[in-house]
C-alpha cells in the first residue's frame, strides 16, 4: 500500500528560535546533522529565529555555532572586517558603513558547535515543526 510506509528521507522544514542564558542569540548557524554525518543548516537572524528546509526524518543532533561573528577572530567578520568598519564610519561623504557585527555576536560554550560534543538531539519527522534552542554553560 502506497502511503503506509515511512520515508525516512520525507523532508521536514524546521524552524524556531535560538537563546543563550534566556537571551536571543542574534547571529552564527543551526545544524540539524544526522547519525552518518549529514549535516542541514541555516542561519540565525538578528532576531534570534532560524528556518531549515529539506531537513530528513531522524533523531538528529543539533549544533549551534556563533564564532563566525566573534569580533576578535581575524578574518573577513573579524579584526580585519572592524578596522574597515572604523575606517568607514570616518570616512566623509555618504558611504554606509554596514553593521557592526561585533554587537551581533554571542559567545556560546563550545560544546554547541561540534556535533560529537553537543547534547543536543530532537527527533524530526516529516512535515513542519518548531524546536526552539535554549542553551545553557
Amino acid at each position: 500500500l502506497s502511503g503506509c510506509s515511512k520515508n525516512k528521507l520525507a523532508p521536514a522544514t524546521i524552524s524556531g528560535s535560538v537563546s543563550y542564558k534566556g537571551q536571543p542569540v542574534k547571529a552564527g548557524t543551526v545544524g540539524f546533522h544526522t547519525p552518518e554525518g549529514t549535516a542541514y543548516g541555516g542561519q540565525i537572524g538578528s532576531d534570534g529565529t532560524y528556518s531549515i528546509s529539506d531537513v530528513p526524518e531522524g533523531n538528529l543532533v543539533v549544533t549551534v555555532d556563533t564564532e563566525a561573528f566573534n569580533p576578535a577572530k581575524k578574518g573577513p567578520k573579524g579584526k580585519d572586517a572592524e578596522k574597515r568598519s572604523k575606517m568607514m564610519q570616518k570616512a566623509p561623504g555618504d558611504i554606509d558603513p554596514g553593521p557592526d557585527l561585533s554587537s551581533l555576536y554571542t559567545k556560546v560554550p563550545e560544546k554547541y558547535s561540534n556535533a560529537k560534543t553537543s547534547p543536543l538531539t530532537t527527533p524530526i519527522k516529516s512535515g513542519r515543526q518548531v524546536y526552539n534552542i535554549e542553551l545553557t554553560d
